[in-house]
Order: C-alpha cells, then sequence, then structure tokens
C-alpha cells in the first residue's frame, strides 16, 4: 500500500510540474522571481533569467515579451530595449578608428661593394 501512495505522490508531483511548465514562464528579473502565463501553452522559456538581456535576446522570445506585457510586466522588456537602442545609436557617433593600421616597413640594411 505504501508503494501505491508513493506513486500516485510522484504522479502529481509530476503532472502538476509539466502542468505548470506548459502553462506559466517562471522569469527572473531585476525586481525579483515573476510567474505570468502564457498566452498560448508551449514548451518555451519556462524558466528564463531575463537580468543582463540585450533587445536582441528579446527579439528572439517575442511570445515571451508579449506575455509578460499582457500580465502588466512591460517595463521588464521596455527597459532592456530602450537601454539597447539608445547603445546603439550612441555607438554610433563615437569616433572610434575602424581603418586598418598600418605597419612601416621593416628596415632595409644595404652593405657596401667590395
Amino acid at each position: 500500500m505504501r508503494y501505491v501512495v508513493t506513486l500516485f505522490t510522484g504522479l502529481l508531483l509530476g503532472g502538476g510540474t509539466v502542468f505548470a511548465g506548459f502553462q506559466y514562464h517562471f522569469v527572473r528579473s531585476d525586481d525579483g522571481w515573476l510567474v505570468v502565463r502564457k498566452q498560448t501553452p508551449a514548451f518555451s522559456d519556462i524558466y528564463t533569467d531575463v537580468r543582463g538581456w540585450t533587445y536582441r535576446e528579446w527579439q528572439d522570445h517575442r511570445d515571451l515579451g508579449r506575455n509578460l506585457t499582457a500580465a502588466g510586466h512591460g517595463k521588464v522588456v521596455g527597459n532592456t530595449v530602450a537601454d539597447g537602442l539608445m547603445q546603439d545609436i550612441l555607438g554610433s557617433f563615437r569616433k572610434e578608428s575602424t581603418a586598418p593600421q598600418r605597419k612601416a616597413p621593416p628596415e632595409m640594411s644595404v652593405e657596401p661593394l667590395p
């Protein structure tokens, strides 16, 4: 009887974990932990740590961004996107030399003729 109870407990815990992964995003952000319901159930982005993400990473995880925004956590996405765009815009004004540097030719030694 003990094995049956253990089996059913394991089935309930496993099934609950699969259901939670299918229905929710578990997101670690600068503000703490967020649990956000997915608009379309899928096994994508179950656990995601978005601290330090760039806007390019958000482009790869658009569903996560939409779900966070729909749940009222749009500032998590918006702050990252705004920071990344500003860095790109300001980076274009930097005056960094991209021209390759030329090396001076090696000095040639000339020996007198005998």
